[in-house]
């Protein structure tokens, strides 16, 4: 009997262990969680079945100082094998249907220094801590409440196999939903994978491995911009809005970071991290702004942390897309930027943003033609050279360097060549500033500048150029400082020579952009006009403008070095609408140089012209509106001196105005006065006006109004005529009146010949294409007269040798007229025909027997006049009448 219960007492120590395994495991279980920080732990358990165990009820907590951690769970399955239970304190299996964590936190943590190790937050670190080497929770939720803050709740399930996690996760704030998200664990691998409708938005993978003191990530992250985008928009939808960004950003690279971090201490854990990344992608983003349509990047940089200084270098190559950039006035154009050097941005991590620094970089920008109704602009690509960025100082400078712009429209084309010049952009709380440096400048190719052939000039800075402005919200009162701008323009050519101009300094004061105004001053030190065969003075030229809002006023002066002319002016214009008139006036030109001059500008002078004395006054103006331009041209010549071969003038006097009017109409009113005419006889107090009148598309006409003068000691009188001076023809008539016989018999000079009597006559005159002609002119005394002539002795002796000729010489002696008159016939060849009548009676000569006189007498008249030898040819008429 005694041997039997020997016997049996195995088997009832293995029933009897049986039957305690469950009141084991909730022994086992609660150790397991006290090692592991939990406190009041609560375990119901049930033994359903062999090695399997049921947990019906499952609490227990957690509390440290400002921290209270709850879990529940219901119905736990768990499966065991007895001899890892026993040795290993291990699970075979764990299911659990639900299970509910709660951490409260009441905010009486302390916030001083506190050490976060790594190594027990790594994934190797939570798979040992498993209790079993499967677990399966069904649906987890965690719930964090925190004073000041939202309620934040996580769900999900849990899945683990041997030393893999697999957990599909929900993030819940006050009830709605943020963010789902998908984990990977192992020993040394995770992956954490954020979704949008089930699909990826955000992919991270780290290889995790721990070196010394230090914990290596090797990460390779990827972001969808546009479910990044869609995510924001459903779940954060009070938060800034992303950019509206398509594309995926991809990041490879390394991290290093201390196994334990101090994060009382923010600079020394910063320091302490390391990251290299390299970061590629297309990204698309769809009119980031209003005047931007559409912007496309190829991304590639190397992202660096280190010590806490990060870098970031923009690798170069890559082109930036700007779709349909809007450019006015231009139509919207497409745009390519590409990174043409490496582009390196630097910043010390505990200095944000103040050491944020960024390299100097150089940066091309090319475009196809910019459009415009009128015409289109082509450039080459624009150079853009960063040399200083300074971003917490808000500093960018620089060159811009622009090989070629080209204008053309239907009417012209012109272009910019070679503009190049620094820059320096500095913006100072609130306070904008832009400055140009000395040399920046360009030249211009090719700019219409009619009548002359087009312009080709070069333009500099002579100085530095300063802009400022305002960007808060105040008025931006745009300024600009004192600038010198230089001008060298090559020669401009025209049809009949070229102009030549010496470089053209501006400079401009005063300017307040806002308010619309300027001081400026245009200077030219050689303005030289030449020409095949001519020459022409050299001038210079001074020039000062205002400008007051819409009014544009100033002043010039145009000095010529010969003759010494000085031209000076004055002007005041409206910019809105278009309107303003200039007046100008030169200094007296003296006429004495005529001669000089026109030998040395207009060579050769005529060898017949003389000019001894004379002024010549200029002036004008000019009126400009929508409607048109107006111009007055004043010019006055006094004391006139001159000759034209045998042809001498004194006391001349010329006044003329003319007027172009806005319709195109051309006046001028003159009046000429001479106070002697020396033709061989003189013609004094000359005196006449006239009228010239040109209306666009009609024949000009000249209106000659009449002329009169003193002739012999009488009167000349012209009547008026209208012509056409391109092809001129006029009918008119000559009035002489009172002319002295006297005055008329001196000119011929002819020795014993002498008179008294008053003339009087008309000469009609016509002048077409064949020439001059006089009609029926006649010529008569208009009282009676006397002639008296005693001949030389070559006469006398004629006289002698002929009777009749003797009688008239004695009837000569002493001659009383009651009747002279002579009528004349004039040919355009200059063929004269007179017929001349004489009748009276000499007194003490024949008992004053009447005697009648009819001579004819055909001569060419210009030859006569200019011989004067009247007499001769009466004597000689004479004589033949007798013979």
């Amino acid at each position: 009997m005694r041997r039997g219960l020997w016997l049996l007492t195995p088997l009832l120590l293995l029933a009897l262990l049986y039957a305690s395994l469950p009141l084991l495991a909730g022994h086992f279980a609660t150790r397991w969680l006290e090692m592991r920080g939990f406190e009041q732990a609560e375990l119901t358990l049930e033994y359903p079945g062999y090695r399997r165990l049921r947990i019906s009820q499952l609490a227990f907590g957690q509390r440290r100082p400002g921290r209270h951690i709850e879990l529940r769970g219901a119905v736990v399955e768990i499966g065991y094998d007895l001899h890892t239970l026993l040795f290993e304190h291990r699970l075979s299996w764990l299911r659990v249907p639900r299970i509910d964590l709660r951490i409260t936190d009441d905010g009486s943590a302390s916030d001083g220094a506190e050490t976060v190790a790594l190594a027990p937050l790594l994934p190797a670190a939570w798979l040992a801590m498993a209790p079993a080497d499967q677990v399966q929770i069904g649906q987890m939720r965690l719930d964090y409440a925190a004073p000041s803050q939202p309620h934040r709740r996580l769900e999900g399930n849990i899945d683990l196999s041997g030393n893999h996690l697999s957990s599909r996760l929900l993030l819940f704030e006050n009830d709605t939903l943020q963010a789902q998200a998908d984990l990977q664990l192992q020993p040394d691998v995770f992956s954490l994978s954020l979704l949008q409708d089930n699909l990826p938005l955000l992919e991270t993978t780290g290889h995790l491995r721990p070196e010394d003191d230090q914990l290596v990530v090797d990460l390779t992250q990827r972001l969808w911009l546009s479910r990044a985008q869609e995510w924001q928009h459903r779940w954060l939808p009070q938060a800034n809005p992303l950019p509206n960004i398509s594309g995926d950003l991809q990041a490879r690279g390394r991290l290093r970071l201390p196994l334990e971090i101090d994060l009382g201490d923010d600079t020394q854990w910063w320091s302490a991290l390391e990251l290299e990344q390299t970061l590629t992608g297309d990204l698309v983003a769809e009119q980031p702004l209003p005047e931007l349509e559409r912007l496309r990047l190829a991304l590639a940089a190397d992202l660096q942390l280190q010590n806490g200084h990060v870098r970031l270098q923009v690798q170069p190559g890559r082109d930036t897309h700007l779709d349909q950039l809007a450019l006015k006035p231009f139509a919207p154009a497409d745009v390519r930027m590409r990174l043409l050097s490496p582009a390196m941005l630097t910043a010390e991590l505990n200095d944000m943003p103040g050491s944020v620094q960024l390299s100097p970089l150089t940066l091309e920008l090319a475009t196809g033609p910019l459009q415009q109704p009128t015409g289109s602009l082509q450039l080459t690509p624009l150079r853009l050279q960063l040399e200083r960025i300074d971003p917490a100082r808000w500093l960018v400078s620089g060159n811009l360097e622009v090989e070629r712009l080209d204008w053309q429209d239907n009417k012209r084309s012109f272009g910019v060549a070679d503009l190049s010049g620094g820059f320096e952009l500095r913006l100072d709380g609130g306070h904008l500033r832009l400055q140009l440096t000395e040399g920046s400048g360009a030249r211009v190719v090719q700019l219409p500048l009619p009548p002359f052939d087009p312009l080709d000039a070069e333009l500099r800075l002579s100085t530095a150029l300063d802009f400022s402005a305002e960007t808060g919200s105040g008025a931006p009162n745009p300024r600009l400082g004192p600038v010198n701008l230089v001008l060298s323009p090559a020669p401009l050519r025209y049809a009949a020579g070229e102009l030549e101009l010496s470089p053209l300094q501006l400079r401009l004061d005063h300017l307040d952009l806002q308010h619309r105004s300027f001081d400026a001053r245009l200077s030219a030190e050689r303005i030289h006009w030449q020409a095949p065969g001519q020459q022409a003075p050299v001038a210079s030229l001074q020039s000062d403008l205002h400008l007051e809002g819409e009014t544009l006023s100033g002043g010039f002066e145009l000095r010529l070095d010969d003759p010494a002319v000085t031209l000076r002016g004055r002007t005041s214009s409206r910019l809105s609408p278009l309107s303003g008139d200039l007046y100008w006036q030169a200094t007296p030109v003296p006429l004495q140089q005529a001669a000089r001059l026109w030998n040395r500008y207009h060579p050769p002078a005529p060898p017949e012209l003389g000019v001894s004395g004379g002024t010549l006054h200029l002036e004008g103006s000019v009126n400009w509106t929508g409607a048109g331009t107006a111009l007055r041209f004043d010019q006055r010549i006094e004391q006139l001196a001159a000759n034209w071969g045998a042809t001498r003038i004194e006391g001349g006097q010329w006044r003329a105005r003319t007027l172009v009017r806005r319709s195109g109409r051309i006046e001028q009113d003159g009046s000429l006065q001479l106070a002697l005419l020396d033709i061989g006889f003189p013609i004094e107090s000359i005196a006449g006006d006239y009228r010239y009148l040109q209306a666009p598309q009609q024949v000009p006409e000249l209106h000659l109004s009449q002329l009169s003068a003193e002739l012999l000691g009488g009167a000349l009188a012209v009547d008026s005529v209208t012509i056409n001076p391109l092809a001129p023809k006029l009918a008119t008539k000559v009035t002489l009146q009172h002319l002295e016989l006297a005055r008329l018999l001196e000119l011929q000079q002819q020795p014993g010949l002498s008179g008294e009597g008053r003339l009087s006559g008309i000469l009609p005159l016509r002048f077409d294409d064949e020439g001059l002609r006089i009609s029926a002119g006649q010529i008569g005394n208009e009282t009676p007269g006397w002639l008296r002539y005693e001949p030389d002795d070559r006469v006398a002796a004629l006289g002698r040798s002929n009777q009749g000729m003797a009688m008239a010489l004695e009837a000569l002696r002493n001659f009383h007229y009651d009747r002279l008159s002579v009528g004349l016939q004039y040919a355009p060849d200059g063929t004269a025909q007179m017929n001349t009548r004489l009748r009276g009676s000499n007194p003490d000569w024949n008992r004053g027997q009447a005697v009648d006189f009819t001579i004819n007498i055909e001569q060419n008249l210009l030859k006569l006049l200019q011989t004067l030898q009247f007499t001769g040819q009466l004597t000689e008429s004479i004589e033949k009448r007798y013979r």
